[in-house]
C-alpha cells in the first residue's frame, strides 16, 4: 500500500506520493512536493518531504528544518501545521492554497489585467504587513520575490475571480535569525530581487532592510511589467545588482518611482567589489542599507498615501 499517515504534533495526515494527482513537484530545492489531507477533518494541505540524497544535506537539512520550525501567525503568512519526522524521513506539513503566485500571474495577461493599479499596491502593502511580524521575531525572510507571494483566489474551472484575494507570503526555508551566528555556506538567493550585500554572499550584513529591498523590487515588476535589472549573463547581472539603480518607466508614476528608489536603496560602488577591503566594502554595503526605509511601517505609509 504506497498511502502514508504521517502522525504530527496534533494532527495526522495522509497522501499518497507515487499518485500522480498528488505530486505537485518533483525534485524541489529540497525535496519533493505533495498534495494531501488532514485525516481529522480533510483538510487540504501541502506535505514537503525532505530528500536525504540532496547535495549539501547537512546545510540543506538546517534551512528545510527552519522552514518546519518557523510558524508565524498571520492572515498574510501561509500557515506551518506540523513537522514531522516519520521513519527516517522528514516532513513539513502547510497550508493549501489555491490560487496562483505572482510570477504566474506576471506572465499570464489573462490574470494580470484583472488587478488595478490599487489592487497592486494593496498586495505589496499585505506582504509588507506580513514581513513587520516576521521582522518583529527578529527574522528576515530572505528570498522575497514574485513566487513566493500567493494570491489565495475562487477557482472553479477556467474561471479566476481577482477581485476579493488574500495574499499569502510563503517558504521561509532561506529566512534568517537577524542575530544567529555566521555559518558558511552556499549561496542561495534570487539574484533579480537582491540586493548587493546579498548577491556578495556577506550573510553577516544581511538584516531586515533585505526583504525591504526585494519587496521594493517585486513591486517595480508588478507594476511596470518587467524587471529593473535583466541580462542572461549571471555575473553582468549581478554587477547590475551591485551598481546601478533602478530607471524610471512609462507604467511607474513618479511619486511611486519615487518610493522605489527609496526602498531599493544602495551604495554606488566606484570600483568592482574585489578592489576593496572587506571592511572599506562592508561599510559602503552598510552605507547604502541605512539609506533605504528602516522598517516596513515606514514603506507601508508611503504607499498607503498613494490610495
Amino acid at each position: 500500500m504506497a498511502t502514508l499517515i504521517l502522525k504530527g504534533t496534533s494532527h495526522s495526515y495522509i497522501f499518497d506520493p507515487f499518485e500522480k494527482l498528488c505530486q505537485i513537484q518533483k525534485g524541489g530545492k529540497f525535496g519533493d512536493i505533495y498534495r494531501g489531507n488532514r485525516l481529522s477533518d480533510n483538510l487540504s494541505v501541502i506535505i514537503k518531504h525532505f530528500n536525504p540524497l540532496i547535495k549539501d544535506k547537512y546545510f540543506a537539512f538546517s534551512k528545510f528544518q527552519k522552514e518546519g520550525m518557523l510558524c508565524f501567525n498571520h492572515n498574510n503568512i501561509a500557515k506551518t501545521y506540523d513537522f514531522i519526522k516519520h521513519n527516517e524521513d522528514y516532513y513539513i506539513v502547510i497550508e493549501h492554497i489555491t490560487g496562483f503566485d505572482l510570477k504566474t500571474i506576471l506572465k499570464t495577461n489573462s490574470i494580470k489585467k484583472q488587478l488595478s493599479y490599487q489592487s497592486k499596491i494593496k498586495i505589496i502593502i499585505d506582504v509588507l504587513s506580513a514581513l513587520e511580524i516576521v521582522h518583529q521575531a527578529k527574522y528576515s525572510h530572505c528570498d522575497i520575490k514574485p513566487s513566493n507571494i500567493f494570491l489565495e483566489c475562487n477557482v472553479e474551472g477556467r474561471k479566476i475571480d481577482l477581485l476579493q484575494f488574500t495574499v499569502k507570503l510563503i517558504d521561509f526555508g532561506q529566512a534568517k535569525k537577524i542575530d544567529e551566528p555566521f555559518i558558511k555556506s552556499p549561496p542561495l538567493f534570487s539574484l533579480l530581487y537582491s540586493p548587493p550585500e546579498q548577491v556578495l554572499n556577506l550573510h553577516t550584513l544581511c538584516n531586515l532592510t533585505v526583504d525591504i529591498y526585494s519587496t521594493g523590487i517585486t513591486l517595480y515588476e508588478l507594476i511596470s511589467g518587467e524587471a529593473p535589472f535583466k541580462d542572461s549573463n549571471p555575473l553582468k547581472l549581478m554587477a547590475l545588482q551591485i551598481n546601478y539603480e533602478i530607471k524610471s518607466h512609462k507604467n511607474i508614476p513618479e511619486d511611486l518611482f519615487a518610493i522605489l528608489c527609496k526602498a531599493t536603496a544602495k551604495y554606488k560602488l566606484p570600483k568592482p567589489p574585489h578592489q576593496y577591503q572587506l571592511a572599506q566594502l562592508k561599510e559602503m554595503l552598510i552605507a547604502g542599507q541605512q539609506m533605504r526605509y528602516q522598517s516596513t511601517t515606514e514603506f507601508i505609509t508611503d504607499l498607503k498615501k498613494l490610495l
